[in-house]
């Protein structure tokens, strides 16, 4: 059996799926991978981190600032005057875990990602429509040797300390406002790390977005030289999931 092929007509054949369908076909991938990775997050804080008190922080208006390197310092300094409040000053040695997360939201162009222009003036739009960034931390109050859960009395005491320490640090009149939150069963533990990792898909779908969380043994270097298999483990697990 012979078949006349017209190679005119095959070189000429367009595909009848449009551009606009094939971005819509990768932004829905690149969304279903978003949805993985959240849910693995999600279950890796609930499982290992077992948060007991959600932290949130915003710089005061004074000094507030859309730089992430700028924001990611000063909750540093916050989070381990805290521990050392907390813990004495070996507090590196046996610290209370947790998971910071960043987040500055844009405004709702942003949000659209409507923006014209060549990709380098997007940048800048998206870069300008930023607002100044804060900060939730998910984090396990629990001591690993007496298993006593700290109190939120215990916690707003030690932030007393905290606060002094950091107006000295910054010289400012007035230190970052905090908030404390108790999570006192698994409902409110699911919130809160739901609400959390909200933001995450800013990570992916803009490519100037820094990331927006860190473990506090990766944000205090105890990784580092350290012979503690656990830590190590713990870490290296957190990557396998992800």
């Amino acid at each position: 059996m012979h078949i006349n092929i017209n190679l005119s007509e095959l070189y000429e054949f367009k595909p009848t799926i449009t551009a606009d369908e094939i971005n819509e076909y990768k932004f829905q991938r690149k969304k279903r991978f978003v949805n993985t990775y959240q849910c693995a997050l999600n279950d890796f804080v609930r499982n290992h981190i077992q948060p007991n008190c959600m932290i949130t922080i915003q710089l005061h208006k004074s000094i507030k600032t859309t730089d992430i390197n700028v924001f990611e310092e000063h909750v540093h300094f916050i989070m381990k005057s805290l521990e050392k409040a907390l813990l004495g000053r070996h507090w590196n040695r046996k610290h209370y875990p947790f998971i910071v997360f960043y987040e500055n939201s844009h405004d709702k162009t942003a949000l659209g990602g409507s923006y014209t222009g060549t990709p380098a003036e997007q940048r800048l739009k998206r870069e300008n429509s930023r607002r100044p960034w804060h900060a939730h931390i998910l984090c396990n109050f629990t001591n690993q040797e007496t298993g006593h859960n700290l109190t939120k009395e215990e916690l707003e005491e030690a932030l007393k300390t905290v606060d002094n320490s950091y107006r000295c640090k910054y010289r400012r009149k007035k230190g970052p406002d905090i908030h404390i939150g108790m999570l006192e069963n698994q409902e409110s533990v699911s919130r809160a790390v739901n609400y959390c990792t909200k933001e995450l898909w800013c990570q992916f779908f803009h490519v100037d977005n820094p990331i927006r969380f860190k473990l506090s043994w990766k944000m205090f270097g105890l990784l580092k030289g350290s012979t503690n298999a656990q830590k190590k483990q713990f870490f290296s697990e957190f990557q396998k999931r992800l």
